[in-house]
């Protein structure tokens, strides 16, 4: 398999999972609990969240961790762990569109009788970068999952602090269309694209449009293999036991430039 520079193409498989509950759904609710922050959004609305520390110090960076759709937190519960290993703190988010998975509830998403929408979510986000702020953290990267992926787009072309982005499968789902390819090009840092061969043909059109060309970090990337799931799911090893190590080999080389600076 080849690697180039920018663009590595192949293909992935569409799939959505859920983490079976009993023992190790009962050990993942307990991590929670004891991680387990919150804050305010600016509707007032109380966001949860698990943050996963680096043992160093509050000083090192920190990633925002944002599910996808009928989602939690628990999406991204070994993705965080391993983040960690690496000498970042990571926070994972219970957005207001969301759900129960992996084991979990979503938290936020409890406080409502119906799903808000993706956009609402969005306040979620702002408010998550806000208590990043405040906790003094060196450096800061969001990373999305589909839905959220499109929004850290938007996050990172409205907040200049962000440093850089993980979009998993982005795409201008229900209400975000027509928007993220706008989004997109007012990005200025670098951002890396991960997608399933169906949704290659679209993120590349968020990739590669004119006004991006001339902004693009050489820094940018987009990958896709033979094997792997939607979403920051295809990072998981028991949700892509054939792919995720291609995944992580990306991710994993982005975020190490990300720490040196660029």
């Amino acid at each position: 398999m080849k690697i180039q520079p920018l663009v590595v193409c192949a293909l992935l498989f569409f799939f959505f999972g859920c983490a079976p509950r009993g023992e190790k759904a009962a050990e993942s609710e307990k991590e929670t609990e004891m991680g387990g922050i919150s804050f305010q959004a600016s509707d007032g609305t109380k966001v949860y969240a698990v943050l996963y520390p680096v043992t160093e110090g509050a000083n090192a960076p920190i990633v925002l961790l944002f599910h996808q759709a009928r989602s939690n937190s628990g999406e991204y519960e070994p993705i965080a762990k391993r983040l960690v290993s690496m000498g970042i703190n990571a926070l994972a988010v219970d957005l207001r569109s969301g759900g129960e998975m992996w084991g979990r509830k979503n938290k936020t998403a409890e406080a409502f009788r119906t799903d808000p929408g993706y956009l609402a979510a969005y306040r979620d986000m702002e408010a998550a970068l806000d208590w990043a702020k405040k906790q003094g953290y060196s450096k800061i990267a969001v990373m999305g999952s589909s839905y959220s992926a499109s929004l850290a787009l938007r996050l990172a072309a409205e907040h200049p602090e962000i440093s850089a982005v993980m979009a998993f499968s982005p795409g201008e789902y229900g209400e975000l269309k027509g928007q993220v390819r706008g989004w997109n090009e007012k990005v200025e840092v670098p951002v890396l694209f991960a997608c399933t061969k169906d949704e290659l043909r679209e993120v590349r059109a968020y990739y590669d449009t004119p006004k991006k060309k001339l902004l693009r970090s050489k820094y940018d990337l987009l990958i896709s293999e033979e094997e792997g799931v939607h979403g920051a799911s295809t990072l998981r090893e028991d949700k892509n036991p054939d792919g995720y190590k291609f995944y992580w080999a990306g991710l994993e080389g982005f975020l190490e430039q990300w720490k040196k600076g660029f």
